[in-house]
C-alpha cells in the first residue's frame, strides 16, 4: 500500500507495475530491471482498477460501476462474471483468472480512497455517503484476504491519498504492509 499526495505519480506507478507483471519486458530494455533485475518476466493476470473513474455519487452507482468494471475484465480475459453482487464477481474474476492461466493473480487499485474523499467536507449528507460507500468497499477489499482467494493471489498493491490506517474499512484486511514512510521506498 502506499499513500502520496495527488499528482506525485502513483498511477504511473501502477501502470508500471501492471506492465512488469504482464511480463512486458519489451517496455523495459535498456532499464536495470530488464538487465539486472532477475525478474522472471512470466505473464500473470492483472486486474488493474483505478477508483478514479469510478461513479461514487451514491453507494448504487458506485456499485455499478465497479461491477461494470470488473465485467470488462472479465471479458477481456475470456471469463464470465458469474454474478452482479461486486464481491462475488470479485472473488470469482480471482479464481477464475488464477484456474485459466494457471498462475497467481495480481491486483492493482488505484486510488482506493476516492469514493470517501469525495463526500468528505460536504456535510452531513456527504458524510452519510461516504459511510454508505466505506461498507460497500468493506465488503470489496474484504475479498482480498478471503481464505479462498488468497492463495490464488501473487501480489496486491493499492494506493490513494489517504492511510489506511485512518480510513477503517481496512479492519479485516490487516495483512496489508503500508510503505507510505518506510525510508527503504523514500527515493
Amino acid at each position: 500500500f502506499l499513500a502520496r499526495p495527488r499528482r506525485f505519480g502513483k498511477s504511473l506507478l501502477v501502470s508500471t507495475l501492471k506492465c512488469l507483471f504482464e511480463g512486458r519486458k519489451e517496455l523495459f530494455e535498456g532499464l536495470w530491471l530488464a538487465e539486472h533485475g532477475g525478474w522472471e518476466w512470466q505473464p500473470h493476470p492483472v486486474i488493474a482498477l483505478s477508483f478514479t473513474g469510478l461513479s461514487t455519487r451514491t453507494p448504487d452507482k458506485l456499485e455499478q460501476s465497479l461491477s461494470q468494471n470488473l465485467q470488462q475484465i472479465a471479458q477481456d480475459f475470456g471469463v464470465l462474471a458469474r454474478s452482479t453482487i461486486v464481491e462475488v464477481q470479485f472473488k470469482g474474476l480471482i479464481r477464475d483468472l488464477r484456474a485459466k492461466t494457471g498462475m497467481p493473480v495480481v491486483v492493482l487499485i488505484d486510488e482506493y480512497d476516492k469514493p470517501l474523499i469525495d463526500h468528505l467536507g460536504k456535510g452531513e449528507a456527504g458524510l452519510e455517503l461516504a459511510r454508505a460507500n466505506r461498507e460497500l468497499l468493506r465488503g470489496f477489499f474484504g475479498v482480498l484476504k478471503d481464505t479462498a482467494v488468497a492463495p490464488a493471489l501473487r501480489f496486491v498493491f493499492l494506493t490513494g491519498v489517504s492511510r489506511f490506517s485512518r480510513v477503517s474499512i481496512f479492519s479485516e484486511l490487516n495483512n496489508l504492509y503500508d510503505l507510505s514512510m518506510d525510508d527503504a521506498y523514500a527515493d
